[in-house]
């Protein structure tokens, strides 16, 4: 399957049972003459795993990825306290009900 390309690439796709801890969605308000040192900045902290802008009210979807409430208390305090961040939401993820990311 390799040699006549239908198989182009793999990966892993960890399973619920092997996750740890909690996953959040931040959404962020930013000013946007600060747009680019604010995402050099949240390019910074490990345990942001995704950076989307957005249309809306905000203006950047994060994802976070901690292992528990004090980790992600802590990345919410660095995502504050950086330059050109107006305000923040979060949005702790309790269960998926669906997810076809992985289709």
């Amino acid at each position: 399957l390799e040699k006549e390309k239908t198989i182009q690439s793999y990966t892993i796709k960890r399973g619920t049972r092997d996750k740890q801890g909690l996953t959040a969605t931040v959404l962020v308000q930013i000013s946007q003459e600060d747009a680019a040192g604010v995402l050099s900045h949240l390019k910074k902290i490990p345990l942001i795993t995704k950076v989307i802008t957005v249309s809306g009210r905000s203006d950047l979807m994060l994802t976070v990825c901690a292992l528990n409430t004090e980790d992600l208390d802590q990345v919410l305090d660095d995502i504050g306290r950086v330059t050109g961040v107006i305000r923040s939401e979060t949005f702790i993820q309790l269960s998926t009900k669906l997810d076809r990311s992985g289709v």
